[in-house]
């Protein structure tokens, strides 16, 4: 099992150490940072690198992100959506990912998570069969002991060099690296 943050924009390299596992467990006490990725994504748009944040309502500093809610004063959904949607539109695979996604993207939760666990597990299925998806809260993590570090053979090191190897990207000469994992879903497909 692979105990995980509840992930908005996970890069390509989070998703491909992942699918080594056939059980995932979300981790609601982790600690809110807004600097990670729980509430943020990178995407390459037509002018360049785009960072999408989700805004959340002001909370006690170093709050489980479970507790974290979502500000809708702001409409960063319509703005996060047209920002994908410029990035991507044209790229070889957002047409089959497209209405599924908005529907999931348009939804609107009260709390960060009821939001960012459904995407990541969405993004999870698209490249690789989960037999366990779960979610964890902080009561439950008490007795709760991972199986240990993930581990790769040199095999599957040399999977993942492979794997991970630039791609064509929509805008730009040269590849940018560290994007959210829906470049590489939308430019590539399901395929690593």
């Amino acid at each position: 099992m692979e105990l995980v943050p509840p992930w908005y924009g996970p890069t390509l390299e989070d998703i491909f150490n992942l699918r080594l596992n056939d059980e995932i467990s979300v981790n609601l006490d982790t600690r809110f940072h807004r600097a990670d990725k729980f509430s943020q994504m990178k995407i390459l748009g037509p002018n360049g690198l785009i960072s999408l944040s989700i805004p959340v309502k002001k909370h006690i500093s170093n709050s489980p992100i479970g507790e974290i809610k979502i500000d809708y004063i702001q409409k960063w959904q319509n703005q996060h959506w047209r920002s994908i949607q410029s990035g991507y539109g044209r790229s070889p695979f957002f047409e089959y990912y497209e209405k599924e996604l908005k529907e999931l993207f348009y939804q609107s939760p009260q709390f960060l998570t009821d939001f960012t666990v459904p995407i990541f597990r969405w993004v999870c299925k698209q490249y690789f069969p989960i037999k366990y998806f779960s979610v964890i809260l902080a009561e439950n993590m008490v007795n709760f002991q991972p199986k240990g570090q993930l581990h790769m053979s040199d095999n599957k090191d040399k999977q993942l060099k492979n794997g991970l190897e630039n791609y064509s990207q929509v805008f730009g000469q040269e590849f940018v690296s560290g994007l959210s994992v829906w470049d590489a879903l939308f430019c590539k497909g399901p395929n690593f």
